[in-house]
C-alpha cells in the first residue's frame, strides 16, 4: 500500500459528513464551518477561511498520529454539532 493510499485511509468515515478530507486538509462546509472554525482556532490548528462559508483546516505539519487523532475529533465534532445547527437553522426560519 502507498504512503498517499495510507494516509487516504485514515480519513474514512467523513462519507455522510458535511467536510471533506483531502491529503494535507480538510474541509467544513457550511453551515457547520462556523462553529468548526470557533472550536478549533482555539486549539491553534492552521485554519483558512474560504469564500464560500467553508473553513480550510491544514493538516501539513501535523505527524501521523496527530492527524489521525485530529480527524477522530472533527469528525466527532461535526456529529455533536448537528443538533446545534438544526436549532439554529429553525430559529432563523422563525423569523423569515
Amino acid at each position: 500500500m502507498s504512503k498517499k493510499t495510507s494516509e487516504e485511509n485514515s480519513f474514512t468515515g467523513f462519507e455522510f459528513l458535511p467536510a471533506k478530507p483531502i491529503s494535507y486538509n480538510i474541509e467544513i462546509y457550511h453551515p457547520f464551518a462556523s462553529l468548526a472554525n470557533e472550536y478549533f482556532s482555539n486549539k491553534g490548528f492552521d485554519i483558512t477561511l474560504l469564500e464560500c462559508g467553508s473553513i480550510k483546516i491544514s493538516f501539513e505539519n501535523l505527524s501521523k498520529k496527530e492527524k489521525i487523532e485530529l480527524s477522530k475529533e472533527i469528525k466527532d465534532f461535526l456529529k455533536s454539532s448537528r443538533q446545534k445547527v438544526i436549532k439554529d437553522f429553525l430559529i432563523y426560519k422563525k423569523w423569515y
